[in-house]
């Protein structure tokens, strides 16, 4: 057996590990993006993936996020003397299109995923809703990017956007922010309905 046939192996056998288990969890993983020091509004997101039907839900799934920081930068660490004209993707030290605030996880036996980060703020010096990206690959679907979460009352979403959220239902990408217990935070409900493609 050829070296590159026998890694690719071992990523399939890898691969159907992580699925069987996924699909036999009962929650959610606990994600966590950001140390306790990350400064911005703690945000949960909690949803479940559904197929191109909308009702059923898929287990298995892999999901990446990734955001920027609550300044707008993908992947400068916090520092007051940051300076706001720099470009949001300014990353010396990292490899290109790098977030530092990211993850990835799969969803459980009922399609759920949940995680804790920070809510991010939008682009410096542009007019971009804050957002939080999503990729979703695996269980028999083709990897696709869902509408990235945006969040109400932001001054940057436009009356289009807002007119299309409306008309989404439970797949509404501009979750309305709610309280977390005694003032700790927010949580957002996101549901993601996959492409057939």
């Amino acid at each position: 057996m050829t070296r590159s046939l026998a890694v690719a192996l071992a990523l399939l056998v890898q691969a159907l590990f992580a699925f069987a288990h996924a699909s036999q969890r009962s929650q959610p993983e606990h994600v966590v993006l950001v140390s306790e020091n990350e400064p911005g509004q703690t945000l949960i997101v909690r949803g479940a993936v559904y197929a191109p039907d909308g009702v059923t839900p898929v287990p298995g799934l892999e999901l990446r996020v990734h955001h920027t920081d609550s300044m707008g930068y993908y992947c400068m660490p916090p520092s007051p003397e940051r300076d706001r004209t720099l470009p949001r993707d300014n990353c010396p030290d990292s490899p290109p299109n790098t977030a530092r605030l990211r993850a990835t996880f799969t969803t459980d036996a009922q399609g759920r995923f949940e995680f804790h980060t920070i809510k991010p703020g939008s682009y410096p010096n542009a007019r971009n809703p804050a957002h939080i990206h999503f990729q979703a690959s695996g269980a028999g679907f083709p990897s696709q990017w869902p509408h990235d979460l945006n969040f109400a009352g932001d001054p940057y979403i436009g009356d289009d956007a807002l007119a299309a959220n409306a008309k989404l239902g439970k797949f509404r990408f501009i979750c309305d922010p709610q309280p977390v217990g005694r003032g700790k935070g927010i949580q957002c409900e996101y549901n993601i309905r996959l492409e057939k493609k």
